[in-house]
């Protein structure tokens, strides 16, 4: 229990971090708050012994929903790291070539200057 409830703290804290930095969007902010106050605080599957049948069933399914909000946020954030690769790599290759440029010029005013 110690442990999940320090792996519960350290999430929370580079999260902390990661929106002091900026990095963290808007809809990763929202599933995390909505995450945590769905999920009770170091949850194990010993505390379900107490419990009834529809109350399992209701935080199974609340789980469920965060797993599939996760995956759905998961997505997202692959679509735009793809993107911002693609782009990158376009500017990358843009740069290659305005390079190569700049050399065949530098070669012409050499071949200029020797004339």
């Amino acid at each position: 229990r110690l442990k999940e409830q320090s792996f519960r703290d350290e999430e929370r804290r580079r999260g902390e971090r990661r929106e002091e930095q900026g990095k963290t969007s808007s809809s990763s902010r929202k599933f995390l708050s909505e995450v945590s106050s769905q999920t009770p605080s170091g949850w194990m599957p010993s505390d379900a012994a107490g419990k009834g049948e529809e109350e399992l069933r209701q935080e199974v399914t609340q789980l469920y929903a965060a797993l599939g909000e996760a995956r759905q946020l998961n997505q997202e954030l692959t679509s735009s790291m793809n993107e911002m690769l693609t782009r990158l790599r376009e500017k990358s290759e843009g740069l290659v070539a305005a390079e190569q440029q700049l050399e065949e010029m530098r070669q012409e005013v050499k071949e200029g200057r020797r004339a």
